[in-house]
């Protein structure tokens, strides 16, 4: 189920491999601020540049089926945090992913048949943005970002001018940027910094990602880092949740005030 041979993709680096390469990059960043250096909140503030990405991704997806590993990931993060003692609630990324792609085919369509709509749904997204980050991370900024996604790949066939697809993108960015540097309370030149990545890497995929290869840059690698790269690119999924995984099994051997079997509803100051 996990690390399948992906023999059908392409041999060379692809846009995909690279960004996703990148987002990896901040997720670990993240990650090593939240639960190594957590009175160190620049790492968090970077590792904010991350998550826009995974969400963006889900909703330009060409289809919406979700993978058995899909389920598989998210059930392990959920049984293992309770083994190890951490959190229930929110539940993890991978089960925003599910929400995403269980809304998005029906969702999108209604939220982009005109102007109307998709103001009625950004208002309502960034409303339920507080309460259902408590249920799963993000909450229904996973979606809002989600909608980006699905603007980039149904472009064609959506009806609302382009301007009105880059105006939602837009919105919807410093929207999400100004959301997360609530929840936070990051300081001024944090905010700052967090507000700027998140908008500047959301209206980025919007403007400028596509589907493509380049062989070039794969020979221009050597082999190992050309390897490293489609590799985080190809098994995101399997790395974020085995690196989760490690990372708690780590803070449970090293008595780092995790208690096995003692799992808590929500985050330590949340509940």
């Amino acid at each position: 189920m996990f690390f399948k041979r992906n023999d059908h993709l392409p041999a060379v680096i692809t846009s995909y491999d690279l960004v996703k390469a990148a987002t990896l990059v901040f997720m670990l960043i993240d990650h090593v601020g939240a639960y190594f250096l957590p009175d160190e909140p620049w790492w968090r503030v970077f590792g904010r540049f991350g998550f826009p990405v995974w969400f963006i991704l889900a909703g330009y997806a060409r289809n919406y089926s979700i993978e058995p590993k899909l389920w598989a990931g998210a059930g392990l993060l959920i049984v293992g945090n309770m083994i190890l003692g951490q959190y229930t609630l929110p539940l993890n990324a991978l089960v925003s992913f599910i929400v995403i792609r269980l809304a998005m085919p029906r969702f999108g369509e209604m939220t982009f048949k005109g102007a109307e709509p998709v103001i009625y749904a950004v208002v309502a997204l960034v409303i339920l943005s507080i309460p259902t980050n408590a249920l799963f991370e993000y909450g229904s900024l996973a979606i809002l970002l989600g909608l980006i996604g699905y603007g980039m790949r149904q472009r064609e066939r959506i009806p609302i001018p382009a301007w009105g697809l880059s105006l939602y993108a837009v919105v919807a960015s410093f929207a999400v940027a100004g959301i997360e540097v609530f929840l936070f309370g990051f300081n001024r030149p944090q905010s700052l910094v967090t507000g700027i990545g998140i908008v500047v890497i959301c209206c980025a995929m919007f403007f400028t990602f596509r589907p493509a290869e380049f062989p070039k840059l794969t020979e221009f690698f050597p082999r190992p880092v050309s390897g490293i790269i489609r590799f985080c690119g190809r098994y995101t999924l399997e790395i974020y949740v085995f690196h989760l995984l490690a990372i708690k099994a780590y803070l449970l051997y090293a008595d780092a005030g995790v208690h096995a079997f003692a799992p808590t509803l929500f985050p330590a100051g949340k509940g």
